[in-house]
């Protein structure tokens, strides 16, 4: 890798991911003959036109490989054939035994015979021509030199073991790269993020040293652990928000002491009142700020609430195929879909009996918003959870059956849609007029603050 901000980028996504194996980021440079290295050297030379933002993440894949290995020797196999065989032969060695003894001698006589005729025929004694004894024939040339030579060869070349192919599953990690948000599939999936803050090519250090010190104040970069909205609203809640606030209480003690000493200081009251006027214009600035952050960590956590749902339908444990006909046919599948869908009724009722009971916490048209918002979220979770094609193929089943119980769902279903409609308008409509609202009551506190403190 020649590229040191490639590199530095790779330390810092390993460390974020929590990954140690090299070859799973070679392995994403190298793939489809570059593209990945290419788009990551685009996002650091030039200003990139799909967005500034570039996320890492990895997923876990399972693939084949074949490996040879060493096979098992082999073991004769007893077949019944086999035994049966074996046992006629014992049987027929027993019968002949007395013939075999009396064939044993003539036979043997015979290859007696035999074994001498064929010696001499094969190699006629040899005569000393001086004594005339006779003398043992040589062996042939190369008879027992190429025996030897043979078994020597066999005693220095072991056979070689016997191998077999076989396919194994292995799980490896596989990284991509994508531009501004990660994929639907893997929205909740761990990730790592490097943000530009600059336009124009990234400058490019010459060692690893340097990159430490040069690139950090152009990224803004980090790690996502778990889900999105979760992360994001811990990040407002627990760090920016008390942050901003630690930090607006600080400037305003300084302001405030500051615009004490211009006070006295200067003679009159004009200098004391331009410092209160820029003081108090900072802290409606700040509070606004504030609230409106609120606000929106106040909206992340109801989306959330109405994704997760406190109210859940419970669904059949059977899958449901598309022959809506075929299914109908079923008796037993009928009757578990009609206690299903009373539970279902039990359910809308009981989230509908429980929101009608609730009042809004307080008093003014803040806490009027907030009720409305909640009974929107709670009729919302429900009703997003009756648009799910479990719950359309199970009403599609019974209504082919002419089902009794569909009556009673249907009017539980159009009570839980008019209430929730109802929610829905009035959130709409208020929620125009909050921030008058918010204003309004911003600029109340300020003033009983300021009177408070000018006497």
């Amino acid at each position: 890798m020649d590229d040191t901000r490639i590199e530095w980028m790779r330390n810092k996504m390993y460390l974020g991911l929590g990954i140690t194996d090299p070859e799973v980021f070679d392995d994403l440079l190298s793939r489809e003959d570059g593209r990945y290295e290419n788009e990551i050297l685009k996002f650091l030379n030039e200003t990139p036109k799909e967005g500034c933002t570039m996320i890492f993440y990895s997923m876990l894949k399972e693939e084949e490989e074949e490996i040879e290995v060493e096979a098992e020797p082999e073991l004769p196999e007893l077949t019944a054939s086999g035994d049966e065989e074996g046992e006629k032969n014992s049987t027929n060695g027993a019968e002949a035994v007395a013939e075999g003894d009396d064939l044993v001698m003539e036979r043997a006589a015979e290859e007696t015979s035999s074994v001498r005729d064929g010696s001499q025929a094969a190699e006629p004694p040899q005569t000393n021509p001086e004594t005339g004894e006779e003398v043992a024939a040589p062996p042939a040339e190369g008879a027992d030199t190429g025996a030897a030579e043979e078994g020597e060869e066999q005693q220095a070349t072991p056979p070689l073991p016997r191998t077999k192919i076989i396919i194994q599953k292995v799980v490896r990690t596989v990284m991509s790269v994508c531009y501004e948000h990660l994929p639907e599939d893997f929205a909740d999936e761990n990730a790592f993020y490097f943000l530009r803050n600059t336009t124009g090519p990234i400058p490019l250090p010459s060692t690893l040293d340097e990159a430490e010190e040069i690139l950090p104040p152009l990224f803004e970069f980090g790690s996502q652990n778990g889900p999105s909205l979760q992360m994001l609203e811990h990040l407002l809640t627990l760090v920016y928000m008390p942050l901003l606030s630690h930090n607006g209480h600080r400037n305003e003690a300084s302001s405030d002491s500051g615009s004490h000493r211009r006070s006295s200081v200067h003679t009159g009251d004009s200098g004391h009142d331009q410092g209160s006027e820029e003081s108090r214009s900072r802290v409606i600035l700040r509070d606004e700020f504030l609230m409106n952050m609120q606000k929106f960590s106040s909206h992340i956590s109801r989306t959330i609430h109405q994704l997760e749902g406190d109210i859940r339908l419970e669904m059949p444990d059977v899958m449901l195929g598309d022959d809506i006909a075929e299914m109908a046919k079923d008796t037993e599948l009928v009757a578990m879909l009609e206690e299903t869908l009373h539970n279902w009724e039990v359910t809308i009722s009981s989230a509908l009996e429980v929101q009608l009971k609730k009042t809004p916490q307080g008093n003014g048209p803040l806490a009027e918003i907030d009720f409305w918002r909640e009974r929107n979220a709670t009729l919302s979770a429900i009703t997003e959870q009756l648009k799910l094609p479990t719950v359309n193929k199970v009403v599609a089943i019974l209504t082919n059956v002419h089902s009794e119980s569909l009556a009673s769902f249907e009017y539980h279903r159009a009570e839980l849609t008019k209430y929730y409609t109802e929610a829905k308008d009035n959130v709409r409509f208020l929620s125009t007029l909050e921030r008058h609202f918010r204003i309004w009551l911003m600029a109340q506190a300020s003033t009983l603050f300021w009177r408070q403190y000018l006497q």
